[in-house]
């Protein structure tokens, strides 16, 4: 799975990434070295100029996710403070809907968790958070009924009832983001 993470064909390197999220997940120890190993891997397939292109972002999406699946799952095996930040610019995945279901899941815990450095100093980053949300609704990403959209509309039901802070994240957002802010308030 190392060697083929980076390889020229986009449906290989998406094999072995989703390999490497199962191994993040439920490898047991003996993996440990193996997920400090991947995520400078999977980094450049996710920094690679072409990475978002329709057909090499399945396999970057792939990736994304594994970095989440190793933060989450090993988080002993990389500096999670250093590599957050990254992997919440590259969000939101839309195309892989399992994928995506996984990925926000994980930043639900993070947002459930007040995670510094995913709300940022003074909630500074629930803007983009309510953003990354918003673009996962427009591109119906997450089904309603799935246990993960609830979650992530009680996270904007609670930003809404602090009054100031509501109103700066809506402040941030295009009028079609509100639009589906909104929409998943009244289906989740």
């Amino acid at each position: 799975m190392l060697q083929y993470v980076c390889d020229s064909s986009p449906e290989v390197r998406q094999a072995a990434a989703y390999g490497l999220g199962v191994m993040a997940q439920y490898g047991g120890d003996n993996y440990r070295p193996f997920c400090t190993e991947a995520l400078p891997l999977l980094v450049r397939v996710i920094q690679s100029v072409d990475s978002k292109t329709k057909e090499n972002v399945n396999a970057t999406e792939n990736c994304i996710s594994a970095v989440g699946k190793i933060m989450k799952f090993k988080p002993d095996c990389v500096n999670v403070e250093e590599v957050l930040p990254h992997w919440l610019s590259w969000l939101p995945l839309h195309e892989d809907k399992e994928e995506a279901v996984q990925t926000f899941s994980y930043l639900c815990d993070l947002i459930e968790s007040n995670h510094p450095i995913v709300l940022g100093p003074n909630n500074t980053n629930l803007p983009k958070i309510f953003s990354i949300i918003a673009e996962g609704e427009m591109h119906e990403a997450i089904k309603h009924e799935d246990p993960c959209a609830k979650r992530l509309a009680n996270v904007v039901r609670q930003v809404q009832t602090s009054g100031g802070l509501w109103t700066e994240c809506i402040a941030h957002l295009s009028p079609e983001h509100q639009a589906a802010i909104q929409e998943l308030l009244n289906s989740a």
